[in-house]
């Protein structure tokens, strides 16, 4: 009897050991962002769902072109002299080189001869307000339209119109510029050796009507 009851002892435990060996352990499957610079990023993700949000921060902008679309009304005692529209884009020669927007609200911009401004963000929808800091004085430089952004790319653009008078001609300008960026991950790099305390240039819409006038 003793000799029946250590085999059936011997053999319920061989047959549960290999019970135990079979069984396969499933992972806890957690669903979520898995990219680190996406707005909802999940540290905890083991599975990616294909929800990501991006937006403005997470490494710098390199801008890679620039549309600018515009219209020309110049009247003369209330007849027209000139009426002209126009778009052109670039990729060379632009004005912004460079973007980064830091999570602590502030940002950095490099312009092609490389003179750095600092300043304020806030993002309201698709609306982005840079407010320069200039010797401790917060100067509003205008809002930028957030056209669209990605994991890759990030457009913005910015509209504005004007007129004005001289020895009766009346001249009215309405202009739009869409800059076009790539996300460089590698980082923003400051060069404080240029840091400029001022009114930026490529936010300078006198400027920039100055510059269509003379060509």
């Amino acid at each position: 009897m003793k000799k029946v009851l250590y085999l059936f002892l011997t053999v319920s435990i061989i047959f549960s050991s290999c019970k135990k060996e079979d069984e396969i352990i499933e992972p806890t499957v957690i669903n979520g962002c898995m990219n680190a610079i996406a707005s909802n990023y999940d540290a905890t993700a083991n599975t990616d769902d294909g929800s990501c949000i991006f937006g403005i921060v997470g490494g710098a902008w390199n801008a890679t072109s620039e549309l600018e679309e515009g219209s020309i009304l110049v009247t003369y005692m209330g007849a027209n002299i000139m009426d002209s529209t126009w778009s052109e884009t670039r990729t060379d020669s632009l004005g912004l080189a460079r973007l980064e927007f830091n999570s602590n609200l502030t940002f950095e911009s490099t312009e092609l001869d490389g003179l750095i401004t600092s300043g304020d963000w806030l993002q309201n929808n698709d609306q982005l307000t840079l407010t320069e800091d200039s010797a401790g004085i917060e100067l509003e430089l205008g809002t930028l339209t957030i056209v669209s952004v990605n994991e890759t790319n990030l457009a913005m653009s910015m509209s504005f119109s004007e007129t004005e008078e001289q020895n009766g001609y009346v001249s009215s300008y309405q202009i739009n510029v869409t800059f076009n960026f790539a996300r460089d991950l590698s980082g923003f790099t400051t060069n404080t050796t240029n840091q400029r305390k001022g009114y930026s240039k490529w936010f300078n819409k006198v400027e920039l009507i100055n510059s269509i006038k003379h060509n």
